[in-house]
């Protein structure tokens, strides 16, 4: 499970062939880096984010597990060199438009675009998706680690009455 925050390009997004060359240039401007084969980047604490970019094209995904402030420049850094809009799948979803965006959303999506909400670091971006990506951590947990809703055995009950632990 990961907690998926998917840049979408804009108006202004790099053209197709340079668009690796461009997140290239974003993560190393982070002390980041992408792994062999491709597919995760390294930020330059050791955390890491897997990216899917399909086509090759300007935006993707980022699948995150964790949201450490380097993952969130590593993510802030390649949307500024793409020119893409940050748009993390949250309630109540805002995206967010970098320093360096210039550019309107997709047409296509024009009418139903959520409504764009400038950031000017990447702090300020952790400040705005940090609820959401607690609710998320929140589900996941529990998806991954269910209670235990089944009434206890009679030997669990037996156990833990000769070991003090009440049922």
């Amino acid at each position: 499970m990961s907690f998926d925050i998917f840049l979408i390009a804009s108006s202004a997004s790099p053209m197709p062939t340079q668009a690796s060359e461009a997140v290239r240039r974003a993560l190393a401007s982070v002390g980041g880096r992408e792994t062999e084969p491709p597919g995760v980047f390294v930020a330059r604490d050791g955390a890491d984010v897997e990216f899917y970019c399909g086509d090759g094209g300007p935006g993707g995904m980022f699948a995150t597990h964790g949201l450490p402030l380097s993952i969130v420049e590593l993510i802030v850094a390649v949307a500024e060199a793409q020119k893409c809009f940050i748009l993390p799948v949250a309630e109540g979803m805002q995206a967010y438009r970098t320093p360096g965006n210039d550019g309107d959303p997709p047409s296509t999506q024009a009418d139903g675009f959520p409504p764009i909400v400038a950031i000017a670091t990447p702090r300020a971006l952790l400040d705005e998706i940090n609820a959401g990506f607690e609710a998320w951590s929140d589900y996941r947990d529990q998806v991954v680690n269910p209670a235990d809703t089944r009434p206890p055995s009679l030997l669990g009950r037996l156990f833990g009455g000769l070991f003090g632990k009440a049922n």
